[in-house]
């Protein structure tokens, strides 16, 4: 047997397990690890690569990024995401690192917590409600929401 298929079995095997015990599989911190390097998720765009078990829908469009220009930095990143929070109805988020590590709990849903490095990001369902933690001085983030269309309104996307 070829080594990929059996890489591509351990895989589907670990991403199973992983989509059925969420954040309290004791694999969860190696499966994400493990797809990226085997290049078997497939969900990495223009930002990296999605650590997080949801993923943006194909039906929704960009229409907000925060900050509109450059980065958040621990220093400057608004208090209202360092606390717990939510996307509006029909507002995902895509929670993109530039540099450094941020920690990302989303505290509904999929209950998951990603330590979230240089060229990766996480994904927040609509009204899903979730925190972000800088872990290294030289953190660097940006939020992109999306809504079906870009009609999601004109304010922020937190609500």
């Amino acid at each position: 047997m070829p080594w990929w298929l059996i890489a591509l079995v351990i895989c589907t095997l670990l991403l199973i397990l992983h989509r059925f015990y969420g954040a309290s599989s004791p694999l969860q911190p190696f499966i994400p690890s493990l797809l990226r390097v085997l290049s078997l998720e497939g969900n990495t765009d223009a930002d990296g690569a999605c650590l997080t078990t949801l993923t943006l829908p194909r039906d929704v469009t960009p229409y907000k990024r925060l900050p509109a220009e450059g980065e958040f930095t621990p220093e400057t990143m608004p208090r209202g995401l360092l606390d717990q929070h939510n996307t509006k109805a029909g507002v995902w988020g895509k929670i993109c690192v530039a540099q450094g590590e941020l920690h990302l709990r989303i505290l509904e849903g999929s209950h998951e917590e990603v330590t979230l490095r240089a060229g990766e990001y996480g994904v927040v369902a609509p009204k899903e409600m979730h925190q972000v933690e800088p872990l290294t001085d030289d953190m660097r983030m940006h939020v992109v929401f999306h809504a079906v269309g870009g009609e999601a309104g004109r304010g922020g996307g937190f609500g």
